[in-house]
């Protein structure tokens, strides 16, 4: 009965390892995740997948560029239009000087509240921050005579405009930085 034994403990380990032949020769990759299988087309949906991310960000950053191009523009149209009421406020302090000699402001702060006169005068509401730099650090142009007579932007940067300006604004025109951009009044 032993004999007979070792024969089956014998066929059992023989029938264990051809079964164990079989499922490494084709029937494993039965057991592995669906993840991990090979199948045809799984690398053409990656690659698709791939040009797609990539095609999104090209837009994105085409966009992010034009989005960046406007905003510069609004912020030239801003200093325009800030600039024109610093011109308006020096020309009105300017005129309504008392007497037959004209002066300048001495200080920006003298066109938000005008001092000479026995009543209150506004010839500015406030002083604007200059919508390129983002600052109060407006550049003061000095006239010969004395007195502030213009003001500029401190920023060295490039504008976008550099033709078809207004008749207000001609003198801008080729003008390469905002620097050279005063807005002011030079008497009559």
């Amino acid at each position: 009965m032993a004999s007979g034994m070792k024969q089956q403990t014998g066929r059992s380990s023989g029938i264990v390892r051809s079964s164990i032949k079989t499922l490494s020769a084709g029937t494993l990759h039965a057991f592995q995740p669906r993840l991990f299988r090979r199948r045809n087309g799984h690398g053409t949906v990656y690659l698709a997948m791939l040009f797609a991310v990539a095609f999104l960000g090209v837009a994105l950053a085409a966009g992010a560029q034009l989005w960046s191009i406007e905003r510069q523009r609004q912020k030239e149209a801003q200093l325009l239009q800030i600039g024109l009421e610093f011109s308006q406020a020096i020309e009105s302090y300017y005129l309504s000087s008392p007497g037959s000699v004209k002066v300048y402001p001495q200080r920006i702060e003298d066109l938000l509240l005008d001092d000479r006169f026995l009543f209150v005068k506004r010839h500015l509401r406030q002083i604007y921050v200059d919508p390129i730099t983002g600052k109060r650090d407006w550049r003061l142009v000095m006239s010969p005579l004395g007195g502030i007579q213009g003001v500029a932007s401190t920023s060295e940067a490039m504008p976008i405009k550099t033709a078809n300006f207004d008749d207000r604004f001609s003198e801008f025109a080729g003008k390469k930085k905002y620097a050279q951009w005063v807005f002011g009044y030079a008497g009559p």
